[in-house]
């Protein structure tokens, strides 16, 4: 009978360790790789935590601001879908609900439906494109009058400015004056078509009519030069280049040209 011989125990001693060194090893990249894995899993989750709070709070801002904010009594302006809110002093882009111009006290209109004037809440007088909601300049005026013939004429620290509808000064000079208005002159052409009806054209002169403080009256240039002194009554304009004045306080009248020269 074959016997079996007995194992070595020093042998037996020596393959343990080494089978259980390579499980440890095994072990040790598993764990490392489950650590790996749920630690990224986790970094990620942490994220999609912190964004999905971020959106939360922004949807809940608008959503509140969107409840809050009204579209009563805001005045639409230009044609790009801009509304000025009295109230609030401001002007409001209605998508997203946003106001993005704020101290404007006050708004009227230059002349045409896209400039405004609008008084700042330090009593200042600006231009702004009513369509884009941007200042055509950098300028505050202490008084800022209408849009005539693509012109306007601001005054400010004594300096009188002739400016066009970019924003662009056309001229400047020193003034002692204040002006309540400026109004573009026109005079009557008179006409008779075949069935004898009559019809009167009023034609643009391109001088103005200015009224300072007393409410007296004067000619006024295209550029905004001053012809005359304040001393009339009223100005009307014959011709293209022949005015009508009329002396304060009197039946007096004289003729003046458009040099403001009296010719009779």
């Amino acid at each position: 009978m074959q016997t079996q011989e007995p194992i070595n125990s020093e042998m037996q001693e020596q393959d343990t360790p080494q089978a259980s060194a390579k499980l440890s090893s095994q072990k040790d990249y598993f764990s490392i790789a489950l650590s790996t894995i749920l630690g990224g899993a986790t970094a990620l989750t942490i994220i999609a935590l912190f964004v999905g709070v971020i959106i939360a709070v922004i949807f809940g801002i608008q959503c509140g601001y969107n409840r809050w904010f009204s579209m009563d009594n805001l005045v639409a302006v230009g044609n790009a879908g801009y509304y000025y809110d009295a109230e609030n002093h401001s002007f409001v882009d209605p998508t997203p609900h946003r106001r993005v111009i704020k101290g404007c006290t006050s708004l009227q209109y230059a002349g045409s439906d896209t400039i405004g004037i609008v008084q700042m809440d330090n009593d200042k007088y600006r231009y702004l494109n009513l369509n884009t909601l941007s200042f055509l300049n950098d300028h505050q005026y202490d008084y800022a009058y209408s849009f005539y013939d693509n012109r306007a004429m601001a005054l400010t620290n004594d300096t009188l400015y002739c400016i066009n509808i970019q924003g662009d000064v056309i001229n400047s000079e020193l003034s002692n004056w204040l002006y309540l208005s400026i109004t573009p002159l026109t005079y009557s052409i008179m006409s008779e078509d075949e069935d004898g009806y009559t019809t009167t054209n009023h034609l643009p002169t391109n001088f103005y009519l200015y009224e300072d403080i007393n409410h007296a009256y004067g000619l006024m240039s295209s550029n905004f030069t001053r012809l005359t002194q304040p001393l009339f009554s009223d100005i009307s304009a014959l011709t293209q280049n022949v005015f009508l004045c009329e002396y304060e306080y009197s039946e007096i009248s004289v003729l003046v040209n458009q040099n403001g020269e009296i010719i009779k």
